[in-house]
C-alpha cells in the first residue's frame, strides 16, 4: 500500500546517533518517481522523492527540486531548521514528515496532507 512502510522492505542502514548524513544527488535520484510535466507543463520532471528510514539530517538540496510534488522524508532524523524552505515549493502537494525531530505544521501556512498519499 503507496504511503506504508513495509517492513519486509530492505530500509537502508541507519547512521550512528548524532552523526549528520546530508542528502546529495546521487541518493535523491534513488528515491525520484513519476516522470511527468512541470507544474508550468513545458519540461519533463519527476515529480515524486520518496526517501524515508534514511538517517537523513539534511535536506537542503531539495529547493533544487523545484518539481516535486509529493515528497516523503519520514522516519529520519530531520530538525525544524532543515526544513523551513520545503514549505515554499509552489508544486508541493504532499509532504510526509512523520517520525523526524521537529513541528513542521510551526513553519507551513499552506495545508499539506502530513499523514498520507
Amino acid at each position: 500500500m503507496a504511503g506504508k512502510i513495509d517492513e519486509s522492505e530492505s530500509q537502508p542502514e541507519i547512521s550512528e546517533q548524532g552523526k549528520s548524513r546530508v542528502l546529495d544527488v546521487t541518493l535523491a535520484a534513488q528515491g525520484l518517481s513519476t516522470l511527468g510535466l512541470s507544474a508550468k507543463g513545458l519540461e519533463f520532471a519527476y515529480l515524486h522523492l520518496s526517501l524515508p528510514g534514511y538517517a537523513l539530517t539534511d535536506v537542503s538540496i531539495l529547493t533544487n527540486y523545484t518539481h516535486i510534488q509529493k515528497l516523503d522524508l519520514s522516519h529520519n532524523n530531520i530538525h525544524d531548521n532543515k526544513l523551513t524552505e520545503l514549505c515554499a515549493f509552489s508544486p508541493l502537494s504532499f509532504l510526509r514528515v512523520r517520525y523526524n525531530k521537529y513541528n513542521v505544521q510551526q513553519f507551513c501556512s499552506e495545508p499539506f496532507s502530513l499523514s498520507s498519499y
